[in-house]
């Protein structure tokens, strides 16, 4: 079966958008008829690999099996604290972010590309044994943490990854034993749910590093469990958790109120905990949970008041353990979880329907093989984020933007000069507020001014930064494009995200 990597590009005309043909991956054009790129990628996983305990990653498709050698990439780099889980967030670059708990009890982040090692660093703080973080990426560059301190509180952490960066404790204390999970909000604050140590569901905003306000809903959770966390509009918080009487429950609200919680009336295994996404298809948000039968099952429905219609899997997981679910471009969901075989399988579908699930595979010399698949340590469970390109970009040769939107999105376009070879840093040249614009196709007016002045002749890279949900992510692909002295615009290529482009790993 054949598999993408990183580097297969979709790559969409103008005319195909319209119902048109495929152009190649990367080619010259000729104004003023340029083409508008979309890009999709497969999809990232992050685990903790086998007894050994050491922080993995993999990519490829999910749902897909491969009697090639799969995973598509599979790297370690660190070794974790035993029973805890990693959290990641994807990049649109082709590159993630992680962040775990060290096997000496730090907190770790780590950044890097699928198949590589990256570069991974302790912050220096300590987190309560048994617990696991929960990260999101601002565009600025820096990473948002979220973790139980070795105290018991609840802290926040704010960094480039792979940093000693900077921590503060919000003040409130978390039942033993639980992990957070973070989203942002608008202003770049962040939203965390967390179980409080009275057992009750609770939540907290403020900016990474500040004390912040929390607030407890007053609906209990079952002991040992976590919930998840996803943001709306910038502003709203949808959580799923389980309650104290075993069963899935999703709550709305703005952080750090009472809000609103509903009972889907749905039972999960013991000790197990769901995730949640929102951009799918059919409801406002889809959660992934082990039913109380062991099986891999997901919901669909709109939060706050709606019991929604939902479905098993059957496919067994792994007792203790949870799933990690994300958005795909198409509007399906992508499940990563530990099956009970103890290896690593992805699942993908219409939330809320039977799917397809798979196992990642495994041969000789990617790691321990358990079940037809990649072993996880036992007791833990994956994370997986999907990277999702919402939208198609090109430049006109009077330097005006074409944006292809799939769904209404606040835009701002990222400038840099070309790197010279053998060169890979990008030097940001400076960002450029394009505002709100609705979906399809919008041609908005550039004139190639960066901090209002005017781009010189020479050679640069651009591509659009894009909200997609809650969070704000680089969407790629990126336009190379040449300034005359005549102050003529013309495009040379269109390629990957800018970073991976830099990082020859197109």
């Amino acid at each position: 079966m054949k598999r993408k990597i990183l580097s297969a590009l979709t790559v969409l005309s103008l005319s195909a958008a319209l119902g048109g043909t495929i152009a190649a991956p990367s080619y010259a054009v000729r104004p003023p008829t340029p083409p508008v790129t979309f890009q999709f990628t497969s999809t990232p996983v992050a685990f903790s690999a086998g007894p050994n305990g050491t922080l993995s990653s993999w990519l490829g498709i999910p749902g897909e099996s491969s009697t090639e050698t799969s995973p598509a990439f599979l790297s370690s780099s660190g070794g974790m604290a035993a029973g805890t889980s990693p959290s990641e967030a994807a990049l649109a670059n082709g590159e993630t972010v992680v962040a775990f708990q060290g096997s000496n009890g730090d907190l770790w982040t780590w950044e890097g590309f699928p198949g590589s090692t990256g570069t991974g660093a302790s912050t220096g703080l300590g987190m309560a044994k048994g617990t696991s973080p929960s990260i999101i990426f601002d565009p600025g560059g820096d990473a948002f943490v979220a973790f139980q301190a070795n105290t018991g509180a609840l802290w926040t952490w704010l960094g480039a990854p792979g940093s000693v960066g900077f921590g503060a404790s919000t003040g409130l204390n978390m039942a033993a034993g639980t992990s957070p999970s973070t989203g942002e909000l608008e202003s770049q604050t962040q939203a965390v749910a967390f179980q409080g140590s009275n057992g009750d569901l609770s939540t907290w905003r403020g900016f990474p590093g500040s004390t912040g306000i929390g607030g407890s809903t007053g609906i209990g959770m079952a002991k040992g469990t976590s919930p998840s966390v996803v943001i709306f509009d910038g502003t709203t918080a949808v959580v799923a958790f389980q309650a104290n009487t075993g069963t899935l429950w999703n709550w709305e609200g703005d952080p750090a109120t009472v809000g609103i919680g509903t009972n889907t009336e749905l039972g999960m295994a013991s000790g197990t905990s769901p995730s949640v996404t929102n951009g799918v298809t059919g409801g406002a948000a889809a959660i992934a949970f082990q039913g109380s039968n062991g099986d891999l099952s997901t919901w669909i429905g709109d939060t706050g008041g709606s019991t929604g219609p939902h479905a098993s899997t059957g496919l067994a997981m792994a007792s203790g353990t949870s799933p990690s679910i994300a958005a795909l471009p198409s509007g399906k969901a992508a499940v990563a979880f530990q099956n009970d075989f103890g290896a690593l399988f992805t699942w993908t579908g219409n939330a809320a329907t039977v799917g397809v699930g798979a196992s990642t595979g495994c041969t000789s010399g990617e790691g321990e093989c358990l079940g037809g698949g990649l072993g996880m340590a036992v007791g833990t469970s994956p994370s997986i984020a999907a990277e999702i390109a919402p939208h198609g970009f090109s430049l006109t040769a009077k330097g005006n933007v074409l944006a292809q939107l799939r769904k209404p999105r606040t835009l701002v376009l990222l400038v840099y000069p070309t790197p010279k070879p053998p060169a890979q840093h990008l030097t940001l040249l400076g960002r450029v507020a394009l505002g709100h614009h609705p979906a399809g196709l919008s041609q908005i007016t550039w004139g190639l001014r960066v901090h209002g002045h005017r781009l010189g002749a020479g050679h640069y890279l651009a591509e659009l930064e894009a909200r997609i949900g809650s969070a704000l992510t680089t969407g790629g692909p990126t336009v190379h494009f040449d300034v005359r002295k005549s102050g003529k615009l013309t495009i040379v290529a269109q390629s990957c995200p800018a970073r991976a482009t830099a990082a020859t790993v197109c």
